[in-house]
């Protein structure tokens, strides 16, 4: 049976902390372990090869002098379009996105901006999970303006304030498009020319690595808006300010493994845990259940800090099951810090992060959770073909 599908232990930890039987089922739902063995390539070797788009964003790092933003204006439309209400739905708008034509400031009534342009990075990040390309921006509104052109179609609209990483999945790169339809053509002949339209068609649907990137836009902002004096760090704030962004990339580039290899990533408590628990260990050499609670918003329970991050996370959880999910949290905080203290290594990290994968909320904060974790670190070793 799985590991995460022990659910008599599970339950038990619920009942533990008090759940009634309809709040327990509830939790126990929320908390279903959804990394299926089945979607893992066949003995996944790290670090894993690149994505075919990131040799695309390797080419032009370095290339672009100081202004990052400037030289990748000319390459994706997408840093073009102003931010606007409903020009998404605008024919302009269909014509430069969909159909790859030029962008014309006229057919827009201007172009995107940033306040602070020059401040915008852009970097390769080396991982075990793969590299990938990501804008760095230090200026908060920045940040917003290139999550609502990368991700929400230029639109306007509310931003979550605690959010300051965002995965940019399926951004149709039409230089990548073009550099494809010339060699493809030049090989077909005038046929090509003539069959385009289907090849095109036929890529988007069966070959989509060939036209989407994925990339990353993060702003350098202290993790989970706190500062040192709140968290009782020992450092000074720009020491914090870079140990936030060591962090936050290494949480979402967790994000990344697991969807590289189980095909799902999700905003889940669970998954959340195993990001955060990376992001320290990377960040900070340890993992801390109390700043883990303090990220959370869980630092004063049973208060729950206004705007805690807990609350993204769970938002189908109301009640009692809001209430149990919360104590079931300071558990998990206290039982991971501990395992990570008896088990972790920082030469079996991936080892380490997979095991944690195969587990469940409910049984990192089970008393025995050590049992169950070397159960689950045992099948990670099987799984990357790791000598016992």
């Amino acid at each position: 049976m799985p590991l995460g599908d022990q659910g008599s232990a599970r339950s038990a930890v619920l009942a533990e902390l008090g759940g009634s039987p309809e709040a327990t089922q509830e939790v126990l739902r929320y908390c279903e372990n959804r990394f299926d063995l089945e979607k893992v390539p066949s003995a996944p070797v790290f670090p894993m090869t690149d994505e075919p788009h990131v040799i695309f964003w390797r080419s032009h790092v370095g290339q672009h002098g100081a202004d990052a933003f400037a030289a990748l204006r000319a390459r994706l439309p997408q840093l073009c379009i102003p931010i606007r209400d409903r020009i998404s739905k605008a024919p302009a708008y269909a014509d430069v996105m969909r159909r790859g034509k030029p962008f014309q400031e006229e057919a827009f009534g201007g172009t995107l901006k940033l306040e602070c342009p020059a401040q915008m990075e852009l970097v390769i990040r080396e991982h075990p999970a793969g590299a990938l390309p990501v804008f760095i921006t230090p200026h908060r509104p920045d940040f917003v303006t290139l999550i609502r052109a990368l991700a929400f179609h230029h639109e306007p609209g509310p931003t979550n304030a605690s959010v300051n990483a965002q995965m940019i999945s399926g951004l149709l790169n039409w230089e990548r498009v073009r550099e494809y339809q010339n060699s493809w053509i030049a090989k077909q002949g005038v046929a090509g020319m003539v069959r385009w339209n289907e090849e095109m068609q036929r890529v988007a649907s069966a070959e989509k690595w060939r036209f989407y990137d994925r990339l990353m836009v993060v702003c350098e902002q202290p993790y989970s808006s706190l500062t040192t004096k709140q968290l009782g760090l020992d450092m000074e704030d720009d020491q914090w300010l870079r140990t936030s962004t060591c962090l936050r990339l290494e949480h979402e580039f967790t994000h990344y493994a697991t969807k590289r290899l189980y095909g799902y990533m999700s905003l889940n408590l669970f998954d959340e845990t195993i990001c955060d628990w990376a992001g320290m260990t990377a960040a900070l050499g340890r993992f801390e259940g109390q700043l883990f609670l303090q990220f959370l918003g869980l630092e004063d329970w049973p208060r729950v800090r206004p705007g805690g991050r807990v609350y993204s996370y769970c938002s189908e959880l109301a009640g009692e099951a809001f209430s149990l999910i919360c104590r079931l949290m300071i558990r998990v905080a206290d039982g991971l810090e501990k395992l990570s203290r008896a088990k972790y290594v920082e030469q079996e990290r991936v080892r380490f992060l997979i095991a944690l994968t195969r587990l469940t909320l409910e049984l990192l904060a089970a008393e025995d959770r050590q049992d169950f974790f070397q159960r689950s670190y045992e099948e990670a070793a099987q799984l990357l073909m790791v000598p016992r």
